[in-house]
């Protein structure tokens, strides 16, 4: 048997995410009113990328189970809140950045205004997408709702918005450690806990499963935006795909910035194995899981 190769894992289940990510555009946007701004929300949705977290959601649903139908609706979701949330956090009121996933933002392709309203078109996307799924699957109605309910939550005000606003005020006063890490509780890993969560939620009620991987969520996600700000300090923005040293230049609060890069590495490297630790007593198969995570720590874009 060939050894297990995580970058084959990854670009086969991007493969497969993207063509299942294309129906549920294609099935929820219609014609509109604005072809323009429709033409931003695909500029920007399918423009690459690495599709981490909805690849998340559907590894932990394989564990439980083999059909992956409800579940990648929810993953779709997901992906569109995320791709939302580049667009504004692009904007010139925001980060300012003209680099994304290696082309310009959407604000320089189509104008501030059409982007502002791509990203929101995105969220009201991923809602329809959601009500779709629950139409059409009715006999998980209510794991769907629980997921979905999850989703919003910690893509709102008490998840990665309330993070993104922290992450505004820091830059503007200086922060301690504790202070970055809260930071990057919400901005980062809510949403990467959110897509581990789904996963599960929809094939288990066991409360200890579900927080045993709500856990490995939390840590990755940690640990995912330390090494982006790392990456951020140390690679340049063709290997990024976006906008390379732009958190140094903003006075950003960041994890290198108060420990320093070893520290950053060694702190990520602890979540990691927290993470892999929070799924050993589980009894399942989740190596492909903990491969994931370990490819999280050793990412180079």
């Amino acid at each position: 048997m060939s050894p297990f190769n995580i970058h084959e894992y990854l670009q086969e289940q991007r493969l497969y995410f993207e063509q299942v990510l294309t129906e549920y555009f294609e099935w929820t946007t219609g014609t509109g009113h604005s072809t323009r701004v429709r033409e931003a929300m695909a500029y920007s949705l399918f423009s690459g990328g690495k599709r981490l977290r909805p690849i998340l959601t559907l590894t932990t649903a394989r564990i439980f189970s083999s059909e992956l139908g409800p579940v990648s609706a929810l993953a779709c979701a997901l992906e569109m809140i995320h791709t939302y949330s580049l667009i504004h956090d692009d904007l010139p009121a925001m980060d300012n950045d003209t680099l994304r996933r290696g082309r310009p933002t959407c604000h320089i392709a189509f104008g501030t205004e059409i982007a502002t309203k791509a990203g929101i078109g995105l969220l009201d996307q991923a809602l329809k997408v959601c009500l779709l799924a629950h139409e059409r699957f009715p006999e998980l109605a209510q794991p769907m709702c629980r997921a979905a309910s999850e989703l919003f939550h910690n893509a709102g005000f008490d998840g990665m918005v309330g993070g993104q606003i922290a992450d505004i005020i820091a830059e503007r006063i200086k922060v301690g450690l504790e202070e970055v890490r809260s930071i990057h509780r919400y901005k980062t890993a809510a949403m990467i806990e959110v897509a581990i969560v789904m996963g599960c939620l929809l094939y288990t009620d066991d409360d200890r499963t579900i927080q045993a991987f709500r856990t490995f969520g939390q840590k990755i996600g940690l640990a995912f935006q330390i090494i982006d700000d790392i990456l951020d300090i140390l690679s340049e923005s063709s290997v990024l795909g976006k906008n390379a040293h732009s958190d140094l230049e903003r006075g950003k609060a960041t994890y290198p910035a108060l420990v320093g890069i070893d520290q950053s590495r060694h702190d990520a490297e602890q979540l990691i194995e927290q993470a892999v630790d929070a799924l050993s007593d589980t009894a399942l198969p989740v190596q492909i899981l903990v491969e994931i995570a370990r490819y999280v720590y050793n990412r180079k874009m």
